[in-house]
């Protein structure tokens, strides 16, 4: 129930491009919350942000940007220095730079945390930072119907 939950939740706010902010920032500790600081309110960015840690037992963050090269270079600088501190990390490359990151990360205060970046490589960067209680969350999110 609650992935079915969360994936409409997250289709919703992408297709609608509405941005709620219910939460106090769960990354603070992350040099990539500079990333959602920064771009978070930019012309042009999508924010979402969920804390149903109490309620669903998960934190949902994400930012969309277009046609904001200052902010992808923001996100690869502070991915990489997050990067060291990664329990597990896959990356995709495309014409040898990196597009797609993942970044298993220490849990905190009984979550399991994840950041996922996507560069498309036209102007578009997408920036997820997910808190769960469940370690298997991105299984759920990305397992196919």
């Amino acid at each position: 129930m609650m992935n079915i939950k969360i994936q409409i939740l997250t289709l919703l706010f992408i297709l609608t491009g509405l941005g709620f902010a219910y939460a106090q920032s769960g990354t603070e500790d992350l040099h990539t919350d500079k990333v959602f600081t920064a771009y978070g309110k930019a012309k042009g960015s999508i924010r979402v942000e969920l804390d149903l840690r109490d309620d669903e037992g998960y934190y949902y963050k994400s930012l969309v940007t277009e046609n904001n090269q200052k902010a992808i270079i923001l996100a690869k600088s502070c991915i990489e220095k997050d990067k060291k501190n990664a329990k597990r990390v896959k990356e995709v490359y495309s014409d040898g730079k990196p597009t797609t990151i993942y970044l298993s990360l220490n849990p905190k205060d009984g979550f399991y945390r994840f950041i996922l970046f996507n560069d498309n490589g036209r102007k578009k960067m997408t920036l997820v930072y997910i808190e769960s209680e469940n370690k298997d969350i991105l299984k759920i999110i990305l397992k196919k119907q």
